[in-house]
Protein backbone atom coordinates (compact mmCIF):
# COMPACT_ATOMS: atom_id res chain seq x y z
CA UNK A 1 0.00 0.00 0.00
CA UNK A 2 1.13 3.69 -0.97
CA UNK A 3 -0.15 7.04 0.21
CA UNK A 4 0.35 9.47 -2.77
CA UNK A 5 -0.97 13.40 -1.30
CA UNK A 6 -1.40 16.26 -3.28
CA UNK A 7 0.23 19.51 -1.62
CA UNK A 8 -1.03 21.75 -4.17
CA UNK A 9 -2.19 25.61 -3.01
CA UNK A 10 -5.78 24.22 -4.41
CA UNK A 11 -5.32 21.95 -1.46
CA UNK A 12 -4.69 24.09 1.59
CA UNK A 13 -8.33 24.24 2.50
CA UNK A 14 -8.60 20.47 2.86
CA UNK A 15 -5.28 20.63 5.01
CA UNK A 16 -6.58 23.47 7.29
CA UNK A 17 -9.95 21.80 7.56
CA UNK A 18 -7.81 18.42 8.75
CA UNK A 19 -9.57 16.64 5.81
CA UNK A 20 -5.95 15.20 4.71
CA UNK A 21 -5.19 14.31 8.03
CA UNK A 22 -8.30 12.04 8.07
CA UNK A 23 -7.61 10.85 5.05
CA UNK A 24 -4.31 9.43 5.88
CA UNK A 25 -5.54 8.11 9.25
CA UNK A 26 -8.48 6.29 6.93
CA UNK A 27 -5.72 5.02 4.44
CA UNK A 28 -3.20 3.60 7.26
CA UNK A 29 -6.70 1.47 8.63
CA UNK A 30 -7.21 0.37 5.07
CA UNK A 31 -3.42 -0.68 4.68
CA UNK A 32 -3.37 -2.47 8.07
CA UNK A 33 -5.93 -4.84 7.03
CA UNK A 34 -3.66 -6.11 3.80
CA UNK A 35 -0.72 -5.19 3.97
CA UNK A 36 2.06 -7.52 5.60
CA UNK A 37 4.35 -4.73 7.80
CA UNK A 38 1.90 -2.00 8.92
CA UNK A 39 4.05 0.99 7.55
CA UNK A 40 2.74 2.95 4.32
CA UNK A 41 4.93 4.45 1.91
CA UNK A 42 4.03 7.94 1.77
CA UNK A 43 4.34 10.16 -1.59
CA UNK A 44 3.79 14.40 -1.42
CA UNK A 45 3.98 15.97 -4.56
CA UNK A 46 2.65 19.50 -7.03
CA UNK A 47 5.14 20.06 -9.45
CA UNK A 48 7.03 18.45 -7.16
CA UNK A 49 7.63 15.05 -6.08
CA UNK A 50 8.62 14.42 -2.35
CA UNK A 51 9.33 11.16 -0.80
CA UNK A 52 8.19 11.65 2.89
CA UNK A 53 9.02 8.91 5.97
CA UNK A 54 6.41 5.96 5.58
CA UNK A 55 3.07 5.78 8.06
CA UNK A 56 2.53 3.99 10.54
CA UNK A 57 0.27 3.52 13.80
CA UNK A 58 3.46 4.69 15.70
CA UNK A 59 3.48 8.47 14.02
CA UNK A 60 -0.08 8.85 12.34
CA UNK A 61 -1.34 11.41 14.99
CA UNK A 62 -0.40 14.84 13.41
CA UNK A 63 1.90 13.48 10.41
CA UNK A 64 0.33 15.31 7.70
CA UNK A 65 1.41 18.48 9.41
CA UNK A 66 4.58 17.25 10.37
CA UNK A 67 5.85 15.05 7.30
CA UNK A 68 3.95 16.76 4.37
CA UNK A 69 3.20 20.82 5.12
CA UNK A 70 6.72 21.09 6.27
CA UNK A 71 7.58 21.42 2.40
CA UNK A 72 5.45 23.95 1.62
CA UNK A 73 1.55 24.04 0.04
CA UNK A 74 1.90 25.36 -3.42
CA UNK A 75 2.74 25.37 -6.49
CA UNK A 76 0.88 23.49 -9.85
CA UNK A 77 -0.67 19.95 -9.67
CA UNK A 78 1.24 17.41 -11.95
CA UNK A 79 0.32 13.81 -11.59
CA UNK A 80 2.30 12.15 -14.31
CA UNK A 81 5.99 12.86 -12.86
CA UNK A 82 4.64 11.66 -9.14
CA UNK A 83 3.29 8.52 -11.04
CA UNK A 84 6.50 7.82 -12.85
CA UNK A 85 8.37 8.33 -10.03
CA UNK A 86 6.07 5.59 -7.92
CA UNK A 87 6.49 3.04 -10.35
CA UNK A 88 10.17 3.86 -10.94
CA UNK A 89 10.72 3.51 -6.88
CA UNK A 90 8.65 0.71 -6.26
CA UNK A 91 7.72 -1.84 -8.78
CA UNK A 92 10.77 -3.39 -7.96
CA UNK A 93 8.82 -5.03 -4.93
CA UNK A 94 9.49 -8.70 -6.77
CA UNK A 95 6.46 -8.99 -8.21
CA UNK A 96 4.56 -8.25 -5.22
CA UNK A 97 1.77 -5.85 -6.39
CA UNK A 98 0.93 -1.99 -4.92
CA UNK A 99 -2.31 -0.18 -3.81
CA UNK A 100 -1.56 3.18 -4.48
CA UNK A 101 -4.41 5.34 -2.58
CA UNK A 102 -3.91 8.84 -4.60
CA UNK A 103 -5.40 11.89 -2.73
CA UNK A 104 -6.59 14.99 -4.50
CA UNK A 105 -8.78 17.88 -5.52
CA UNK A 106 -9.07 16.98 -8.70
CA UNK A 107 -7.52 19.01 -10.41
CA UNK A 108 -4.19 18.62 -12.46
CA UNK A 109 -1.70 20.73 -15.12
CA UNK A 110 -1.22 17.67 -17.07
CA UNK A 111 -4.28 15.88 -18.06
CA UNK A 112 -2.88 14.55 -21.34
CA UNK A 113 0.19 13.25 -19.57
CA UNK A 114 -1.50 11.76 -16.63
CA UNK A 115 -3.53 9.55 -18.85
CA UNK A 116 -0.19 8.68 -21.08
CA UNK A 117 1.10 7.34 -17.51
CA UNK A 118 -1.70 5.53 -16.72
CA UNK A 119 -1.77 3.57 -19.97
CA UNK A 120 1.97 3.34 -19.99
CA UNK A 121 2.16 1.81 -16.60
CA UNK A 122 -0.86 -0.79 -17.20
CA UNK A 123 1.35 -3.21 -17.50
CA UNK A 124 2.81 -2.72 -14.19
CA UNK A 125 1.74 -4.20 -10.49
CA UNK A 126 0.02 -1.12 -9.31
CA UNK A 127 -3.30 -0.14 -9.15
CA UNK A 128 -4.15 3.70 -8.39
CA UNK A 129 -7.18 4.25 -6.09
CA UNK A 130 -7.69 7.56 -6.97
CA UNK A 131 -9.40 9.24 -3.51
CA UNK A 132 -11.36 12.11 -4.43
CA UNK A 133 -11.35 14.99 -1.67
CA UNK A 134 -13.38 18.48 -1.58
CA UNK A 135 -16.30 19.66 -3.52
CA UNK A 136 -15.17 19.34 -7.19
CA UNK A 137 -16.98 17.79 -10.03
CA UNK A 138 -13.70 15.24 -10.77
CA UNK A 139 -14.46 14.90 -14.49
CA UNK A 140 -10.91 13.82 -14.52
CA UNK A 141 -10.53 11.70 -12.04
CA UNK A 142 -13.88 9.57 -13.55
CA UNK A 143 -12.45 9.57 -17.10
CA UNK A 144 -9.08 7.86 -15.86
CA UNK A 145 -11.43 5.43 -14.27
CA UNK A 146 -12.84 4.61 -17.53
CA UNK A 147 -10.08 5.19 -19.91
CA UNK A 148 -9.37 3.08 -22.90
CA UNK A 149 -5.96 1.52 -24.36
CA UNK A 150 -4.82 0.01 -20.89
CA UNK A 151 -3.33 -3.74 -20.34
CA UNK A 152 -5.71 -4.14 -17.18
CA UNK A 153 -7.41 -1.71 -15.74
CA UNK A 154 -5.13 0.34 -13.18
CA UNK A 155 -7.36 2.51 -12.32
CA UNK A 156 -10.59 3.30 -9.82
CA UNK A 157 -11.87 6.57 -8.45
CA UNK A 158 -14.08 7.31 -5.41
CA UNK A 159 -14.73 10.26 -3.76
CA UNK A 160 -14.19 10.58 -0.01
CA UNK A 161 -16.97 11.93 2.30
CA UNK A 162 -16.14 15.16 4.11
CA UNK A 163 -16.00 14.16 7.58
CA UNK A 164 -17.89 16.77 9.12
CA UNK A 165 -20.80 15.13 7.63
CA UNK A 166 -20.15 11.75 8.54
CA UNK A 167 -21.53 12.67 12.68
Amino acid sequence: VLFVIDCSGSMSRLYDEGIVQDTAERALALARNFDDDGRVPCVAFDSRTIICPDVSADNVQGYVKREVQKHGLGGGTSYAPAMREIARKFRGGGGIPAFCLFVTDGNCEDERESASAIRDLSSVPIFWQFVGVGGESFKFLKKLDTLTGRKVDNAGFCQSPNPAHLS
